[in-house]
């Protein structure tokens, strides 16, 4: 019964860990790790005969090590892309920064409008469908 409670509690923790942002891959490792433990008290539980928590733990475990696993590599690309821009704007003179920001303002504006103009004509046809 006490494998099955620790499991059940590692699968939680392991579970919410997973779901937040971690602005480390180290940290995201950690919670695999923790939602790994789950898995293993929670497989010990369920062969000592407490099925209920060792079976919500095994499942809340499986779904936290998916989770940790998407959100390091997430991480790690997210890491990459930042150190390749870092190493990019390092290299580059004030004018052709100020170009690619100028360009990084143009298809924001460009982005923003053309989901302003989606948003407008949803909130028109929304207006539309109460009004009758």
């Amino acid at each position: 019964m006490v494998m099955s409670i620790i499991g059940f509690i590692f699968g939680i923790v392991g579970l919410l860990g997973a779901l937040l942002w971690h602005p480390s891959t180290v940290m995201c490792i950690i919670w695999i790790v923790v939602a790994v433990l789950g898995i293993v008290l929670s497989a010990i539980g369920i062969k000592k005969g407490s099925k209920g928590l060792s079976i919500a733990g095994l499942v809340l475990s499986i779904i936290g090590v998916i989770i940790a696993i998407v959100m390091t590599v997430a991480c790690a690309t997210v890491d990459k892309a930042v150190n390749t821009v870092k190493d990019e704007l390092a290299t580059m003179t004030d004018e052709q920064v100020q170009g690619a920001l100028e360009d990084l303002g143009a298809q924001l504006e460009s982005a923003l409008g053309d989901a302003g103009a989606e948003i407008e004509s949803v909130v028109e046809e929304v207006s539309e469908a109460a009004a009758n």
